[in-house]
């Protein structure tokens, strides 16, 4: 009696392929013909959605080809995510029967209309609406009507530039409302009127020119207001005097020349001021008086050329300043120790050749110390004596000769400590004993020859990095053998390192030193390579000698002779 038939697998692959070819061919016909397409099958899945029950969450995005919202959504679905198809347009009751809808993604489509009541049946549960790169140029009076719970509008990267009164009505409890890159210009006094709640407005990159068709039709209770990236150069005294609830206020990239005195009064809540790349040169006596709430300040990208005591008020919750890359040569003695509760300064990347003695006292509380990209040749024994609590100090591209001893004794629990390219040629001997807890210690791109024994002998250390250095007379006790935290450490692998193949304990040593160069070596563990291959580097040019350089004269006017023959 013959057994059944078996069936050739390959069969079974090719009617699964044929079957999901004839789906997608029928939702594609289906779509072409302006029908919906469906969401979701008994699988929870179809071309068009992924449909997941457990979280009552779909995604339509998969596709990026969908023309309408599709039908089949499970009406307990909770978010919904239509981002990146082609939707040009929102008709009425578009999304009837998701009456549990809480987040609504409608990002990066082709929506130019949305239909008055296209929301309807949704205020019950809505919170979230995104509506962020489409291609509205307005918005209908009455669209958001029926939408008491969202909390979040986003309307970012449209088109929109005139907005009428009454066009947010409806949004009792929003709270957050982005309208960053639109064409906004002008705001009609009114406008936010319906928005009881509204404490967060965005209004970046829509080319504003002037705060006063803005700052009017701001309500007073508002806390933050972003207005980066405009052209607004120019800011009136008590310009944003009504907003006594403001906390955060970003300036950031407007071309704004230098600020008069009391441009920023009546800002008693204002925690967080930036004022990053625009055009400042100087800060006034006064201007941020009466700032006593301020705890971030940032004035990055300016041109600032001297920081003085004048500027300021009394700011007992200060805790991050920072000044990175302006043309600052200059620090007010005394001017960070009336604040002492600072945890972070950052005043790289400027023109500082020196900082004396007390610049950083009283500054007990100071956890981020940043003076990298400046032009620093010494350092006072006493710099950071008052840094006991310091995490983290930069040093790094900088033209610092020598490190004065006892430059680091009391900043006990540094964990990072940056001081590569600089034009160190020697450490003093236990420079860096006190710091226990040092984590990562970066000295490449020096010109350290010899280290002491013992130098790195610290039981938290995990990284050195001492590549770009001419490293010579590499001993065995260099560095600790016993610390089990330490994993590597970057190093030039010339033929200096030949001596530590014989270490006792070149065993742990070869696999932490990781080779920067040369580049035929790079990355590759010592342990990992034959001694044979490591090769002593050029002499350095400063090395040549009289008789060297008269040397390679001859051989010049040789050359020179050769060639006029």
């Amino acid at each position: 009696m013959q057994g059944p038939r078996r069936t050739d697998p390959s069969s079974y692959q090719a009617a699964t392929k044929l079957l999901w070819v004839l789906v997608v061919v029928t939702y594609a016909s289906r779509h072409a013909q302006g029908q919906a397409a469906r969401a979701c099958d008994s699988s929870g899945r179809s071309v068009a959605c992924t449909c997941n029950s457990d979280i009552e969450r779909v995604v339509c995005s998969r596709s990026g080809d969908l023309k309408a919202v599709p039908s089949g959504i499970p009406t307990d679905t909770v978010y919904l995510d239509l981002n990146g198809n082609k939707l040009t347009s929102l008709p009425r009751m578009a999304f009837q029967q998701l009456s549990k809808l809480r987040a609504i993604v409608l990002s990066r489509n082709e929506i130019s209309d949305i239909q008055l009541g296209a929301f309807d049946g949704l205020d019950g549960s809505l919170t979230e609406l995104q509506l962020q790169e489409n291609k509205l140029t307005n918005l209908k009076v009455g669209t958001f009507e029926n939408l008491p719970l969202v909390n979040q509008l986003h309307l970012k990267n449209n088109m929109l530039a005139d907005l009428s009164v009454g066009v947010f009505r409806g949004l009792v409890s929003l709270r957050s409302l982005f309208l960053n890159g639109n064409r906004i210009t002008t705001l009609p006094v009114g406008i936010f009127s319906d928005l009881p709640s509204l404490h967060i407005v965005f209004l970046p990159r829509n080319g504003i020119e002037s705060l006063d068709n803005i700052l009017p039709a701001l309500p007073t209770y508002v806390s933050v207001i972003d207005l980066q990236g405009n052209k607004i150069s120019r800011l009136d005294r008590d310009a944003f005097a009504r907003f006594e609830n403001l906390t955060t206020l970003s300036l950031n990239e407007n071309g704004l020349g230098n600020l008069e005195s009391g441009v920023f009064n009546g800002l008693v809540a204002l925690s967080r001021l930036y004022l990053d790349d625009n055009k400042i040169t100087s800060l006034p006596q006064g201007l941020f008086l009466g700032l006593e709430k301020l705890s971030l300040l940032s004035v990055e990208n300016n041109q600032l050329v001297e920081l003085s005591g004048n500027s300021f008020g009394d700011h007992p919750s200060f805790n991050v300043i920072s000044f990175e890359n302006n043309n600052i040569s200059r620090i007010e003695a005394g001017l960070f120790s009336r604040f002492p509760t600072l945890g972070s300064i950052n005043l790289a990347s400027n023109n500082l050749t020196s900082l004396p003695a007390g610049t950083f006292d009283s500054l007990a509380e100071l956890d981020f110390l940043e003076l990298e990209k400046n032009r620093l040749e010494t350092l006072h024994p006493n710099l950071f004596l008052d840094l006991r609590n310091a995490w983290s100090i930069k040093l790094g591209h900088n033209n610092i000769k020598t490190l004065p001893t006892g430059l680091f004794r009391a900043t006990t629990k540094l964990h990072v400590l940056y001081i590569n390219n600089n034009a160190i040629s020697s450490l003093p001997q236990d420079i860096f004993s006190p710091l226990s807890q040092l984590i990562s210690l970066g000295l490449e791109n020096n010109q350290i020859t010899v280290i002491d024994d013992g130098t790195f002998n610290l039981t938290n250390l995990e990284s050195i990095q001492l590549n770009g250095n001419p490293l010579t007379n590499i001993s065995c006790k260099m560095f600790p053998t016993t610390n089990m935290s330490l994993y590597a450490i970057d190093v030039d692998c010339t033929c200096e390192w030949i001596p530590v193949y014989d270490c006792p304990e070149f065993d742990f040593l070869g696999s932490r030193v990781t080779c920067a160069k040369p580049r035929k070596l790079w990355y590759d563990k010592l342990n990992e390579i034959s001694k044979d291959v490591l090769t002593c580097g050029a002499p350095r040019m400063a090395c040549f000698g009289l008789a060297g350089w008269v040397a390679l004269a001859g051989v010049v006017m040789l050359v020179s002779a050769f060639i006029s023959v």
